[in-house]
């Protein structure tokens, strides 16, 4: 496949998705910042990040088919990098109130999980272990635990919890972040993350050209 056909891919998707169910289509991209993370740590940032501006820039910006799209990751957007050219684009983050139920699961939400899988007494371990978000006013679950954990109580009732989020993608993705910025190199998180430490790390402001405004 040639970068152009690649880059073109999700404009000329969406068009065919359109002209099939006759509706504006909705783009959902996660962890877009991913692949920038691996390039950067891989040796070929540069490539990539122009690879990612023109992908999105077709998808985005020239594409008559789109009604909107939500991208996350744990980079913060920015118009002046990546998005350059683009408009209308509005950043939430892990402050904002709108939207916050929807980052994870509730509370109500875990106890109604564990009761329908007949495991109502699991959930005060739960809570201990899983219960570790705050998203604008909300305190929020991580779904790949909690969802973990009921599938381990399903093959042993007396399973004990433990850190499943930790062998994810995420977790590599946050590691790469400090290492964007220049100069003398930030603590590396993934150890204290891997132990389950409680920490407070003020990271330096990087100068990446995915994340200029990341504070």
């Amino acid at each position: 496949m040639s970068e152009a056909v690649f880059c073109n891919s999700l404009r000329v998707l969406s068009e065919l998705l359109e002209k099939y169910h006759g509706t504006k289509v909705i783009l959902l991209i996660d962890e877009y910042d991913v692949p920038l993370a691996k390039a950067h740590a891989n040796g070929y940032y540069d490539q990539m990040i122009s690879l990612i501006r023109n992908l999105l820039g077709e998808a985005l910006k020239t594409n008559n088919s789109l009604k909107f799209a939500v991208l996350t990751g744990c980079l913060r957007i920015s118009k002046e990098s990546i998005f350059t050219g683009l408009n209308n684009l509005k950043v939430r983050s892990i402050t904002d109130v709108r939207f916050d139920e929807y980052f994870g699961f509730t509370d109500a939400e875990v106890k109604e999980l564990l009761e329908y899988y007949g495991y109502p007494d699991s959930y005060d371990t739960a809570r201990r272990w899983y219960d570790g978000y705050h998203f604008g006013n909300v305190d929020v679950y991580c779904p790949w635990d909690v969802l973990n954990y009921c599938d381990s109580l399903l093959d042993d009732r007396e399973a004990q919890p433990e850190n499943y989020w930790i062998n994810t993608i995420l977790l590599r993705s946050v590691q790469y972040i400090p290492s964007f910025r220049r100069g003398r190199p930030c603590t590396d998180l993934s150890g204290r993350l891997h132990r389950n430490y409680t920490f407070s790390h003020r990271i330096r402001p990087p100068y990446s050209e995915a994340a200029p405004d990341l504070k």
